[in-house]
Order: structure tokens, then C-alpha cells, then sequence
């Protein structure tokens, strides 16, 4: 039974690939969420001529996230392993990018699928070298507007959702926070730290991440309406929401 499955989903594969007549003539082209099916145990090299294509949701513009960044399409997102400290001077916020995956690694991250290379001790995936970044990255940069997120209620968001671009309209911060900053500052080293905030729609709450590191850790937290974007992202094994580009669009603003 297994081996039928097995051939059938070989056989879809084939069927759902798109060639390409340019740069990734005779490449398999991918959704996302097909490229997370491939995974197999703790860690999955990727041998078949496949890439992805979708645009860079989350990356360290603002030191929301380190030497990573997260790109989406319309079905899912995953998050990529780079060797780098200025992964925005080369791959830009919300531009849009081909992945070409043969010879990368997927793993499995808790409830993520992280992408990178071919581990060598004990990770999942290692990052990519940065030397390496335009071997597997084609970049677009003339997009005319910001990725689209999609639209989820807070009860909506699971494991499901992992790594994807999502939006949260009407949320706001609850009151233990009012009045605090987003991030809080350590007492003996007085530096910020990765924080869990916490956002409600009144009724449901849904806990977000907030690194230590990121350019606007000391401002002040608004009460008000807010729509909230992020990357869904599993922290300490807990399903929760990375702010991506200084997510929070005030509504009175």
C-alpha cells in the first residue's frame, strides 16, 4: 500500500510541475506547500531539479529575525538558513525570488520546515554560505506592491499555518502591557531581550514574538486597534506570531 501511494504521489508531482523556459529550463516548480510534503524524519536532501518561487515576507531589515529570512506564496512559506549579516542588502524585504532547491536540505524544526544546506553535525540544515546565496537565488526586484498576507482570526492560526504571512485586523495589546515597551530590557546586562507579547480580538489571545535585537524594541507600546502582520512561527514549541517589519498598523493612525 505503501509503494502505491508511493507512485502516485510521484505521479502528481510530475503532473503539477510547470518547466520553465529560462533560467530553470526542465525544472520541477513548486507551491510551498507541496515542497513541505517532501519531508521525511528530522532532515530531507532535495536531489530533484526543483525551485520555489515567492517573496521575502521576514528578513533582519530590522532585526526581527537573524540570519534567516521567510519567504511565502499564496499557499505556504518556509523559512531559509542564511550565512549572513545583512541578508536585506541582498535579498529586500518583500522582493520576489526563485529558489532553486537541489542540493539543499529540509528539516524539521519542531512544528517548522526550515530550508538549508546539507547538515554537517548536529542542526537540521545548516545556512547557506553566504558565497553561495546567488547559486541558488534569482532575484526580482521590480514588484509593484507589498506581498499579500493572509487574513486569519486569531482561533484560526495552527500548526497548519506555520511560516506563513498572515494578517490580523481589529487585535490589540493586552492590558499587562499597556504602558511597557515591546521588548523587555534584562536587569544585569540592561540589554533587550526576546519578548512574548501578547495581543487579544477581545476573546481569543495569541502570544508574539518580538527579538531583543530588533530596531524598535524600546518604543513604547499604543493601546489602540491595530492590525497586526506577522510570520506564524513555532517559539519554545508554542505556536506563535514573529512581527515582521514592524507589524502593528495602528488603526487611528
Amino acid at each position: 500500500m505503501n509503494r502505491i501511494a508511493s507512485i502516485v504521489s510521484c505521479l502528481l508531482l510530475l503532473i503539477g510541475c510547470e518547466s520553465d523556459s529560462g533560467k530553470h529550463r526542465g525544472a520541477c516548480e513548486l507551491s510551498i506547500a507541496h515542497l513541505v510534503t517532501l519531508s521525511h524524519g528530522l532532515s530531507t536532501p532535495i536531489t530533484e531539479d526543483y525551485y520555489i518561487r515567492g517573496r521575502v515576507v521576514l528578513n533582519d531589515k530590522m532585526d526581527e529575525i537573524s540570519e534567516a529570512l521567510v519567504i511565502a506564496d499564496a499557499t505556504a512559506g518556509v523559512e531559509i538558513k542564511l550565512d549572513s549579516d545583512d541578508i536585506d542588502a541582498v535579498l529586500p524585504l518583500h522582493c520576489e525570488v526563485e529558489v532553486r532547491l537541489s542540493g539543499l536540505s529540509l528539516g524539521r524544526e519542531y512544528h517548522k520546515m526550515v530550508l538549508g544546506a546539507k547538515p554537517t553535525k548536529d542542526y537540521v540544515v545548516d545556512r547557506i554560505a553566504e558565497a553561495e546565496i546567488y547559486n541558488y537565488f534569482t532575484v526580482s526586484y521590480e514588484v509593484a506592491a507589498p506581498p499579500k498576507a493572509l487574513h486569519r482570526r486569531i482561533p484560526e492560526i495552527g500548526i497548519a499555518d506555520m511560516s506563513s504571512y498572515v494578517r490580523i485586523d481589529s487585535v490589540w495589546f493586552v492590558k499587562e502591557a499597556w504602558g511597557d515597551t515591546w521588548c523587555w530590557r534584562d536587569s544585569l546586562t540592561h540589554r533587550y531581550t526576546t519578548t512574548l507579547r501578547h495581543i487579544t480580538d477581545g476573546r481569543d489571545t495569541l502570544a508574539i514574538v518580538v527579538a531583543g535585537e530588533c530596531d524598535y524594541a524600546e518604543e513604547e507600546l499604543q493601546y489602540d486597534l491595530m492590525n497586526c502582520y506577522g510570520v506564524v512561527e513555532s517559539y519554545q514549541g508554542d505556536v506563535a506570531l514573529r512581527i515582521t517589519n514592524h507589524g502593528a498598523v495602528w488603526l487611528h493612525d
